[in-house]
């Protein structure tokens, strides 16, 4: 790969190398005499690592994820290599995406004719024209690695490797394989490469970090979202721009819809009411795709196309410019300082598209590219999509409405600053969520039409999603007066796709196979172990010792909070129990079965030595919707009494609206209190997270909030524990 990127160099591309490069591995090196030839394939290998080495890569048990650039460069030394390469061996790949024409310039396992075809299936097949003794370990899959295929990648999948190989292409997928690594203590192999550049590290079980504690290489920190919003000064702002306005217009409110039309009225109700903050929108959502379901004709697709177009290119630049004409000045708020113009510097003043131009290339495809994904979304294109000209004409007899001046809510956009989202629900936002609520319930669910949500495909060029995003994307720059951009580009960007060479791919690679041989070689010593980063362009190579892993570790500590809009010192004290424990630290209950949640938080707290659970949710980045908690019985009961006597003397409607919310609330979590002393914690995590995908299953992972029960709690004292894992079986 450096060799090759070097010729590449005389075309006069990047800064050619000007001295010798020298690079060892010692670390290698087999401690047991070299072993003679035996006459087969393996005997280079043999001669320098011994019979063991050959032996231990035959017998190896691994998993590589993705079949793609990396992917291919990994089965091509798989099968050189003879890794699992036997009956006692397997190796097991993956990968459901399919073959493009433009992977045929760097995933060389691929030819012409595999075009349309599986990855994992054709990569797999030239890997064993290469060496047909990997047919004997070969555990073919073409499934997505995810929640949703736990049934097939189940715990004892996991439990039966000795490590894993991964060759994937977004951050999502690669916490979601290194979860797996840290919950069954198996090593893991990461890379990646962004054009020249590339890295690669080895995770080992309890002496290196896992891969979520490191920082992504190549990951940006995104867009302000008031700069998306409002004032967009680079064409990747309105690019980015299109892609979040794709999710909004074709996929969150069709699936709202169809969440409704599969979990009925009550199930729907009891899901969005569990989030305060989030349920007005998603009530609003769902009814307005009611009312548009109602109606699934290619009218009523035009329909929505225009009035789209109309929303985004007219009246949000008219509202914006309504709300900071072109003299607006800014003025700061505490001390009335005049702060100069409004629109300066990167901030772009809007010109609107007044109205649809049929003349206007770039509106007709718009609202015909709109249209066509709506029809799509409704089932309207099974005899295919509609005609351009008949989409035209139907648009000349839509009725549009005037657009009507609206301020726009800006808080403070200066450098991009991010709008505030509102965080309390007001008297009039509850009585307009129980008026909704109330209309909900009135639906008759089986009358409800399917509807098909998009999802984003960058790959597919006759679905028009590209097409929506580009010129979605030309037609907001031209309102800042910004450079179009190419459909390749903005497939580019909004497909997230990362530019990769075959150089770069092929000398990554062979770090991490390095790094391979040691586990082969069972070597123990995490210094003999190398982490990469380099870059070809400008020839930069580091190779470093592994960072060692991230301790939590008890002591005081000093954080910065935002409170009423200023940012303050805030001292807390942290508790690890036990200290200096990592993520490859787990806490074993045994025997859980059939266990009710009081059962086990009492005996709990006889295990870890008076811990008291008043938290439980599964095992994630961030704590979501709680499978437990503890709950206050005695203050809700005091909060219902006190709303009922208050309800009989109130006489403002709304004042009484919000009070029989606080009395609804109280007897919610007082039911929610009864039903944990029936509960088991099998049936509170399902209840809370849905069945289980892998059906074998025999424990959960579950995060903890803990107080003592023998001291009290000092103040800002935190205490944190590792995580769970609960046996039920």
């Amino acid at each position: 790969g450096i060799v090759a990127q070097e010729a590449m160099k005389q075309t006069g591309k990047y800064t050619p190398m000007k001295q010798w490069i020298y690079m060892h591995a010692l670390q290698l090196l087999s401690l047991e005499k070299a072993s003679k030839a035996v006459g087969d394939r393996y005997d280079y290998y043999r001669c320098l690592f011994g019979d063991s080495f050959v032996a231990n890569a035959k017998k190896a048990k691994f998993f590589l994820v993705g079949c793609g650039a990396l992917g291919c460069e990994f089965l091509k030394n798989i099968a050189l290599t003879g890794l699992g390469c036997s009956n006692e061996g397997a190796v097991h790949v993956t990968d459901d995406d399919v073959i493009e024409l433009s992977n045929l310039s760097r995933q060389f396992l691929f030819r012409r004719k595999h075009v349309g075809k599986l990855k994992a299936e054709c990569a797999s097949g030239s890997a064993v024209d290469m060496n047909p003794d990997l047919k004997c370990g070969l555990k073919l899959h073409t499934t997505r690695v995810e929640p949703k295929t736990e049934n097939e990648f189940s715990d004892k999948f996991w439990q039966s490797l000795d490590f894993v190989i991964n060759a994937l292409d977004n951050i999502k997928a690669r916490y979601y394989v290194d979860t797996k690594c840290v919950t069954f203590g198996k090593p893991l192999f990461e890379s990646g490469t962004l054009g020249t550049q590339a890295n690669q590290t080895v995770h080992v079980p309890k002496k290196t970090p896992c891969y979520q504690e490191g920082s992504p290489p190549g990951e940006g920190q995104g867009i302000a979202m008031c700069t998306l919003t409002f004032f967009p000064f680079e064409p990747l702002h309105c690019i980015e721009w299109s892609r979040v306005m794709f999710g909004s217009v074709f996929e969150d409110g069709p699936s709202a819809y169809e969440d409704l039309r599969k979990s009925g009225v009550e199930k729907y109700l009891e899901k969005t009411g569990k989030n305060i903050s989030e349920e007005k929108d998603t009530l609003e959502k769902t009814l307005k795709w009611v009312k548009i379901a109602s109606n699934p004709t290619l009218e009523q697709c035009v329909k929505l196309a225009m009035d789209h177009f109309l929303q985004f290119f007219r009246d949000e630049c008219k509202n914006l410019i309504h709300t900071f004409p072109k003299d607006a000045r800014k003025v700061d708020k505490k001390s009335g300082e005049d702060r100069g113009p409004f629109w300066h510097g990167r901030r772009r003043f809007p010109r609107p598209h007044e109205e649809f131009d049929a003349k206007n290339q770039d509106h007709v495809d718009f609202v015909y590219h709109t249209t066509c994904i709506f029809a799509d979304t409704f089932g309207l294109t099974k005899g295919g999509y509609p005609d351009e000209k008949e989409v035209l004409k139907l648009a000349a007899t839509t009725e549009t409405a005037e657009w009507t001046p609206k301020k726009e809510n800006v808080d403070d956009p200066e450098g991009g600053g991010e709008q505030k989202g509102a965080t309390m629900v007001s008297s009039d936002d509850y009585e307009e969520i129980e008026n909704m609520r109330k209309e909900i319930q009135k639906l008759d669910v089986d009358k409800l039409v399917k509807l098909f949500p998009a999802e984003f495909e960058k790959d597919d060029d006759t679905n028009h999603h590209v097409d929506w995003i580009t010129i979605a994307s030309n037609l907001r720059g031209w309102t800042r007066n910004l450079k179009p951009s190419t459909k390749q580009h903005c497939r580019m960007i909004a497909g997230r796709i990362i530019a990769a060479i075959a150089t770069a791919t092929a000398s990554i690679t062979g770090l991490v196979f390095m790094e391979v041989y040691k586990q082969i070689l069972a070597v123990e010593n995490i210094d003999d172990y190398r982490w990469s980063t380099i870059n070809l362009a400008v020839n930069t190579y580091v190779i470093e010792l592994p960072c060692d892993p991230k301790c939590h570790r008890s002591g005081k500590m000093v954080t910065e909070e935002v409170q009423d809009d200023e940012v303050v010192e805030v001292k807390k004290i942290l508790t690890c129990i036990p200290d200096k424990f990592t993520c490859y630290d787990f806490i074993d209950f045994k025997d859980g079965k059939d266990l009710k949640i009081s059962e086990f938080i009492e005996r709990f707290a006889k295990q870890e030595g008076g811990l008291k659970i008043n938290f439980l949710s599964r095992k994630s980045n961030n704590k979501g919707v709680p499978m437990y908690q503890e709950i206050n019985v005695a203050m809700y009961q005091n909060k219902k009494k006190f709303s009922e006597r208050m309800l009989q003397r109130m006489k403002n409607p709304t004042q009484k609206k919000i009070l029989q919310q606080s009395i609804d609330t109280a007897n919610a979590m007082l039911e929610q209190a009864t039903s944990y002393d029936n509960m088991t914690v099998f049936e509170a995590y399902t209840k809370a997270y849905g069945p289980l995908e892998d059906p074998n299953r025999e424990f959960l992972v579950l995060d903890a909030d803990v107080t003592p029960t023998d001291r009290e709690l000092e103040d800002g004292e935190e205490i944190e524990i590792p995580a769970i894992k609960y046996y039920f079986r």
